[in-house]
C-alpha cells in the first residue's frame, strides 16, 4: 500500500496570516506552489491558501480594479481574511486511497500532512494525479 508520507511534498512553503496578498503571490510565482500553509509566529497550522482563494480576491464582482489598483489592494488585504482557516488534514500513514476519497468528498485539492501537531508535508491532488500516471505507465508496459 502507498501511503500519504510516500507522495507528499515534505518542502512546505508557508506564510503567516498577517501576511499581505502581495506577497502571498509573490511566494507562488517564486516556488510554483498553488497552495501555501498559513501559520501563526510559533508554527502552528492555522490554515491554507490556495491560489484560486487570491484569484477570487482580486477578482472580486465587488473590485474592478486597475493594475495599480489590484496592487494596492493586494498589498493591503491580508492572508487571513482570504485563507480557508483551520484546514482538513491528514497523517501520514493513512493511505492515498484514502486521502483521494477525503479530497473529492470535501471538494478540495491539498491536505496538510500532520504528526504530532506539526505540519511536516502537503499532499495534493497533483501529487496523487503523478502516482497515477505512473501507475498507467506500469500497466501499459
Amino acid at each position: 500500500m502507498v501511503n500519504v508520507l510516500d507522495i507528499m511534498t515534505p518542502k512546505v512553503v508557508c506564510v503567516y496570516k498577517s501576511d499581505s496578498l502581495e506577497k502571498v503571490l509573490q511566494v507562488m510565482e517564486k516556488t510554483g506552489s498553488h497552495h501555501l500553509i498559513v501559520v501563526e509566529a510559533d508554527g502552528s497550522l492555522v490554515g491554507i491558501i490556495s491560489d484560486r482563494d487570491c484569484k477570487e480576491a482580486l477578482l472580486s464582482p465587488i473590485t474592478t480594479f486597475n493594475a495599480r489598483q489590484q496592487s494596492k489592494f493586494a498589498s493591503q488585504i491580508t492572508v487571513e481574511r482570504i485563507m480557508t482557516p483551520a484546514p482538513i488534514t491528514i497523517m501520514p500513514q493513512v493511505t492515498i486511497q484514502e486521502a483521494a476519497n477525503l479530497m473529492l468528498e470535501k471538494h478540495i485539492h491539498a491536505l496538510p500532512v500532520l504528526h504530532d501537531g506539526c505540519v511536516i508535508g502537503i499532499v495534493t491532488s497533483t501529487d496523487l494525479l503523478k502516482v497515477l500516471a505512473s501507475l498507467a505507465e506500469i500497466v501499459t508496459v
